[in-house]
């Protein structure tokens, strides 16, 4: 038996099954970031709902209005983040964070060169 390709196989094996349990926790992370958004709005309807509770102290009834408060102050947020969108906030945060990020100059440059063996093979 041949040690040297025992090691190569070996070795081979665990850095399929690393990229393969990296890839699905990348997944996971992002499916339970997903779930927070949502736990964000929930817990949101909650805290206003105890807030509406509260203005009983004060005799202000508004136990009817709960549910279309939620959803005006839902409606609210989708604007705000469309108007963050649409002025542009959130390209500008997005070419922030990317900037600090040294191997996305490498992966441009790469895919410059690309495209010009591209066009002197043309």
């Amino acid at each position: 038996m041949n040690y040297e390709n025992f090691i190569f196989f070996e070795s081979f094996q665990y850095k399929h099954t690393f990229k393969f349990i990296r890839t699905h926790l990348m997944k996971l992370k992002f499916f339970a970031r997903r779930a927070v958004t949502y736990l964000t709005i929930a817990n949101s309807g909650m805290i206003l709902f105890l807030f509406l509770i509260g203005l009983k102290e004060y005799n202000i009834n508004i136990g009817n209005m709960l549910i279309p408060i939620f959803i005006l102050s839902a409606m609210l947020v989708i604007v705000i983040g469309w108007l963050d969108y649409k002025f542009g906030l959130f390209r500008e945060e997005q070419k922030y964070v990317f900037s600090n990020i040294p191997q996305l100059e490498k992966i441009d440059k790469i895919q410059e060169d690309i495209k010009e063996i591209r066009r002197k093979l043309e």
